[in-house]
Formats: C-alpha cells, sequence, structure tokens
C-alpha cells in the first residue's frame, strides 16, 4: 500500500505537468511513506490513516473548495511539534489571507505572486477570489489557473506541500517554483507573468546576524511587480518603528522606490496559534513610485479582529470577523480618519510607521465610573497591603462635579512631569537579605507590586510619582501612583511633579491609561515615546488644573477609602 500511494502521487503529479527536478524533489519529499517505520510496523495503520483523511478532511474540502487545507494541517502540525519556529516560519491565518485579496482588490484580471509561498495560503485565496470574479467563464478560469498564480518556495518540505495543496485545488501546481526568490533566474522566470500583485508573509528573522531581514522580501516582491501593481506583506511591528540600523536603512530604499499607502496594526495574538509572540503589521506599497514628500499615508489600528481564544482549539473565528473585516476594508479603501481606529499622516523613513504613534486618542470613554474604577483598585492595593484599614464608599466631597471634555487642553508628558528611569535590573539578588521595601514591577494589578526586598539605597525611587509600564507581555502602556519609596525596575519610568498628591494622581493615571490601546510587546512605552505623548486635561491659565483634578476624585465614591 505505502508503494502504491508513493506511485501513485508521483503519477498524478508528472500528468499534471510537474516535471525534472520539480518532480525529482517531490518524490523524495514522499518517500517517508515507504520506509516510516510508524506507518509500515503496526498492520493497517496506513490504511486507516486513508480512511480518515477520506472521511474526514475529503468530505470537508467538497464544501470548503478553496480553504487552505493543508496550510491549516501545518499550523496544527506547528502547534504541537514547533519544529519550524528556529526557521522564523510563521503561517498566515486564513483570514488574513482572504483580507489581503480584499485589500488588493483582486479581481480575474490580477496575476497575483507570492515570492515567499509557503504551503501556498495566498495563492488559494487569491484564486478562489479570481474564479469567483470569472463568474463561470470555463476559458478564463482555465487562464487564471494556468498563469496568473505564481509562488516560490525555498523550504524543499514546504514546497512539496504547497504543490499538492495547489493539486488539492485542481490548479497552479506548475507555477510553484522550488527556489531561492533572491536568485536572478528566479526572479526572471516569475517576470514572464508580469504580476500585478504581490503578497508575502516572510520568514521572521531569528537570527539578527545571519537571517535574511524581513524588508528585503518586501523589496524582492516589488522589484518583480509591474509599475503601479499592489505589494502587501505582514511582517513584525519592528520594521515599522525601526528609526537606525539596517530595517531603517530598508525603509529608506522601499520609499526611495515605492510609495507606502498603508500600514495597518494588526492584533496581538495574530498567530498565537502557530505559539508565535510575533506583534505584526500590514505594509501596503504601490511599486516603482517613488513616495512623494507630502503624501499621506494611511496607519489603521486594526487589533480587534473579533476571534476568541479557546483551548485546544486557539483562536477562533466569530460571526463578528465579517462585519469588522468590511469596516477594516472600507476604512483603507477611503483613507477615513477616526480617533482611536485610524488616522492619516506624512511620514518619512525616519518616523514610526504604526497607527498609535499619530492617532488621536478617544476622549469619549472617559465617564464617573471610568475614575471610580481606578480609585477602587487602589482602595484595594491599600487594604490588601495594609497600608489602609477603613472601607467606606463614601466620597469626601459631596459635591456633584461635571467632567467637560470639550474644554480640555493638550499638554505633553514631558511638561508635566521630571521623567527619571527606575534602576533595578534584576530582583533576585535583593530577595536574599530580607524584605524591607515594595519591588515594583511591569504589571497593573495590585499596584504594580512584585514582592518585599532589600533595602538598597542607590536603587531607591522616591515615592508619590507616577509610574509608566514601558515593557512586559500584557502591561506595556499602563500606568500606576505609587505613595511611598520603592524599587522598581529598569522597564519603569517615574514622573514627578511637586503637585502632585494621591487623588490627582488617580484622575491623570486613569486619563493615561487610555494611551494604552498605542503600546505593546512590539512597541515599548520607554522615555523616548513618552517624550512625544501628549494628553488632554483640565486646564487653567495655560497649566493642568491640578485643583480641579483633586476635586473631581474627591467627589466621586470611595475616595474616603484612599
Amino acid at each position: 500500500l505505502a508503494n502504491s500511494l508513493v506511485n501513485t502521487v508521483s503519477d498524478v503529479l508528472r500528468k499534471g505537468n510537474l516535471l525534472g527536478k520539480k518532480l525529482e524533489n517531490l518524490n523524495i519529499q514522499f518517500s517517508f511513506i515507504r520506509t516510516d517505520t510508524s506507518l509500515s510496523t503496526e498492520q493497517g495503520v496506513l490504511r486507516n490513516f486513508i480512511d480518515s483523511i477520506d472521511e474526514n478532511i475529503n468530505a470537508f474540502k467538497k464544501t470548503h473548495e478553496y480553504y487552505d487545507v493543508l496550510g491549516q494541517l501545518y499550523i496544527e502540525f506547528l502547534r504541537y511539534a514547533n519544529s519550524d519556529k528556529g526557521l522564523g516560519i510563521v503561517l498566515t491565518p486564513p483570514h488574513i489571507t482572504k483580507l489581503f485579496c480584499e485589500l488588493a482588490g483582486v479581481n480575474k484580471g490580477s496575476v497575483v505572486y507570492d515570492n515567499c509561498a509557503g504551503t501556498g495560503g495566498f495563492l488559494i485565496s487569491a484564486l478562489n477570489k479570481m474564479v469567483r470574479d470569472a463568474k463561470g467563464d470555463l476559458n478564463k478560469i482555465k487562464k487564471i489557473k494556468e498563469e496568473q498564480v505564481i509562488g516560490v518556495e525555498y523550504q524543499a518540505h514546504i514546497f512539496a506541500l504547497a504543490c499538492s495543496n495547489m493539486y488539492i485545488h485542481q490548479d497552479g501546481k506548475a507555477n510553484i517554483i522550488n527556489g531561492d526568490c533572491f536568485n536572478n533566474e528566479v526572479m526572471e522566470q516569475v517576470k514572464k507573468y508580469k504580476p500585478t500583485v504581490g503578497f508575502l508573509n516572510p520568514p521572521y528573522q531569528v537570527d539578527k546576524k545571519r537571517d535574511t531581514e524581513e524588508l528585503e522580501f518586501v523589496l524582492n516582491n516589488l522589484e518583480i511587480l509591474q509599475p503601479s501593481g499592489i505589494c502587501i506583506a505582514i511582517v513584525p511591528m519592528q520594521c515599522a518603528l525601526a528609526q537606525k540600523g539596517k530595517k531603517y536603512e530598508l525603509k529608506r530604499r522601499l520609499l526611495q522606490k515605492h510609495t507606502l499607502e498603508a500600514v495597518l496594526s494588526m492584533p496581538g495574538e495574530l498567530f498565537s496559534n502557530s505559539k508565535t509572540n510575533v506583534v505584526s503589521c500590514i505594509m501596503i506599497f504601490t511599486a516603482h513610485k517613488p513616495h512623494p514628500t507630502n503624501k499621506e499615508t494611511y496607519f489603521g489600528y486594526y487589533k480587534d479582529d473579533g476571534f476568541v481564544k479557546r483551548k485546544i482549539k486557539g483562536r477562533i473565528e466569530t460571526p463578528k470577523w465579517e462585519s469588522i473585516k468590511a469596516e477594516w476594508v472600507s476604512s483603507y479603501i477611503n483613507r477615513k480618519t477616526k480617533a482611536g481606529f485610524s488616522v492619516n499622516k506624512v511620514v518619512t523613513a525616519n518616523d514610526e510607521w504604526c497607527a498609535e504613534a499619530y492617532m488621536e486618542t478617544d476622549y469619549e470613554k472617559l465617564e464617573n465610573s471610568t475614575f471610580e474604577e481606578t480609585i477602587l483598585n487602589y482602595a484595594s492595593f491599600l487594604f490588601q497591603n495594609k497600608l489602609s484599614f477603613e472601607a467606606s464608599k463614601k466620597s469626601l466631597n459631596e459635591k456633584q462635579i461635571f467632567l467637560n471634555i470639550n474644554t480640555w487642553k493638550w499638554f505633553e508628558i514631558n511638561s508635566i512631569f521630571k521623567l527619571e528611569k527606575c534602576k533595578c535590573y534584576s530582583a533576585t539578588e535583593l530577595l536574599e537579605n530580607g524584605k524591607d521595601i515594595y519591588y515594583i514591577g511591569a504589571k497593573k494589578d495590585d499596584n504594580g507590586i512584585m514582592q518585599r526586598v532589600e533595602y538598597v539605597e542607590e536603587l531607591i525611587s522616591k515615592g508619590n510619582c507616577i509610574i509608566f509600564i514601558g515593557d512586559g507581555q500584557g502591561s506595556v502602556g499602563y500606568t500606576t501612583y505609587q505613595p511611598i519609596d520603592f524599587i522598581g525596575s529598569t522597564t519603569l519610568t517615574c514622573g514627578y511633579n511637586y503637585k502632585l498628591n494621591k487623588y490627582n494622581a488617580l484622575f491623570l493615571i486613569t486619563v493615561l491609561d487610555l494611551e494604552r490601546f498605542k503600546y505593546s510587546f512590539g512597541r515599548k512605552y520607554g522615555k523616548t515615546q513618552l517624550l512625544k505623548t501628549k494628553i488632554k486635561l483640565p486646564s487653567k491659565d495655560g497649566q493642568p488644573d491640578w485643583d480641579f483634578m483633586e476635586s473631581y476624585i474627591k467627589s466621586l465614591p470611595y475616595s474616603s477609602s484612599i
């Protein structure tokens, strides 16, 4: 049965015009079926395996004609084996491959190229959209399948998956090339097809000294496209943020030759099904048109795709996705500006390419309940750590005070606070000789307290300050108020002002936490970013109205408990 299976695969691929080195490569990749002991030593294993595929996968495929079956199978494999994490392989979720097609406006006339084809996910989604647009024109559909999807894949075993995947969909396999996309012969071979749309999810750098930069692959894809072709790439957020080094130089080269149309910030856990913590963004370019000096680029904060995380299953789609996708595409096409969601901005290679850097914060979210929650959290911290011994829902000032955000003014963070970095690189050594002072780390819960540690004078940060959490999975971008002296992690920055007290501080951290959405594990909230940040506050005589902020907090429930 094993011999018959391998021979049949070879015969079918040969009839599909896969000849020469391509066929030889594929025969090598499938030859393990003959020799793998887990398939050959126990009676009936291979037969039962084939029956299971026929019953479950083939039946599914009949109702999901252009679903990337092998791509999903490989994602599941990576979740458990994770053998290709060291190669930087991060397979694109199917809903994102379909989003690419919508953003690029793929139609029956498009010629789509992926220079990092992987299992063929982008090509299959493009093929689906192109065939649908052909509306039953068999001649056109035949041409689409034979000439209008092209892919290059370097890894031999993944190339085998891509060819098999395309065969499952009965098309396009002859245009998958096993080779190096930077090779001149490969590039010339692809150029003959005259691609108009480029899609890619390049290998992500693991070894920064040896691995090819992600933006090198983007430049390579753009080089192949026809003038005015559209290239869409999903890359690590660091590529968009770089302001020095090789990534910056690649940003500069991109703008010298091509136009940056848009950058879309993607959900933080987009690749969690592959057990990868990469924070990513989508970049969209127009090929062979240098970026105009005064061109506004569209930046979208596309962080919520409506997916939910489920144990074992990972991230799964919900009915919300289709309406979310429609909003994303419409906003990009029409270049809409919306507070907290999107913005248009003139940028150069020296700038950050992400919505988080330029979007206006939506202050309409502020309500009495928002501030009350801050007060309650702080009061809970005080009781839990025996810094307070009375609990009351009463306010200190029963006079009702209203917020009028329309009268507030913008202030730069560095005009409000004197900023100082905390000094402790590691609390491990401080645990050995005592528990004399709080160690504050990169977390929002329990007011940032991690543990009590040894008192070391040179590591002390003075209390009565706002803490800005600059790094840390899940907490980056949040703030806390520290009333007493402490030792803090170097990922934290302290903000001091002689007018600060515990009441106006809680007002400030409520407002500052609105900025949280701009930061992530991919974009830190360090001192450099703080110097550029502006927030909106009540004002008096051109300065923050400290008295109003204090009075307002004192008018809210639970304020008597702090």
